[in-house]
């Protein structure tokens, strides 16, 4: 049997078997986008829980988005505080353009949170897209439940990405027309999945944080072969 018969015998075996647990429609494109993440990165813990899930993955009501601000401790704002900030001072100054990191102020929304990431040092690899940002970076971030994200927060989508500025709301370049700016999470399209970003530590392990003085600006210039993948970002 060929690849796409293999393909086929996956996605329709996933398929069957997740509508059996619960699962939606609109959960089974994160579901192969785990899967395939996981088979890439061969974590078989990765596979075990895409395998195991159940029930839907539904984005949850806007006042389910984020944990109550109580529930925020004072490191957990203050992370979010510094890439937020970094976020909204590029894109208080930008404007939209597709395939955008910077350059004349243009950035798309991938563009945009990895110039952000960048600038205050949290990640300092290649251009990453919506579809290679939980593979590229994931050595600077960690996966969060949607009932558990914060302010600086990162949120995704298979085409589209953001970063949490509030409750049910997200921070992001958009289109052409809408520009950079803040939006309701469930006026996108699918359930989206929350990654919270770690820094290298002093002594070469990783935190939960961001240092307080952003770094300088990297080259402009998409890395070869980055620009061709950034047709898979809607924004």
């Amino acid at each position: 049997m060929n690849t796409v018969g293999w393909v086929f015998i996956l996605v329709a075996g996933l398929l069957v078997r997740g509508l059996t647990k619960g699962r939606t429609i609109t959960d089974l494109p994160g579901d192969l986008s785990d899967l395939f993440t996981a088979f890439v990165t061969a974590d078989q813990g990765k596979v075990s829980e895409v395998l195991k899930r159940t029930g839907s993955g539904q984005t949850p009501a806007s006042s389910e988005v984020l944990a109550a601000e109580s529930s925020i401790g004072v490191g957990d704002a203050a992370v979010g505080s510094s890439l937020l900030d970094e976020v909204k001072r590029l894109g208080s100054a930008g404007h939209y353009k597709w395939g955008g990191t910077g350059s004349g102020n243009g950035y798309d929304c991938s563009g945009l949170i990895w110039r952000a990431m960048k600038n205050t040092n949290v990640y300092t690899g290649l251009r990453f897209t919506t579809l290679t940002f939980s593979v590229m970076a994931r050595n600077r971030i960690t996966s969060v439940d949607a009932s558990r994200a914060t302010v600086g927060d990162i949120v995704v989508w298979t085409d589209h990405m953001g970063i949490v500025d509030g409750k049910g709301t997200y921070y992001s370049a958009l289109s052409v027309r809408s520009g950079i700016k803040t939006t309701p999470i469930n006026t996108h399209k699918g359930a989206p999945k929350y990654y919270r970003p770690l820094i290298k530590s002093a002594s070469s392990g990783f935190s939960g944080g961001l240092e307080g003085n952003p770094g300088k600006a990297a080259d402009d210039v998409i890395p070869s072969g980055a620009g061709s993948s950034a047709a898979a970002d809607r924004g």
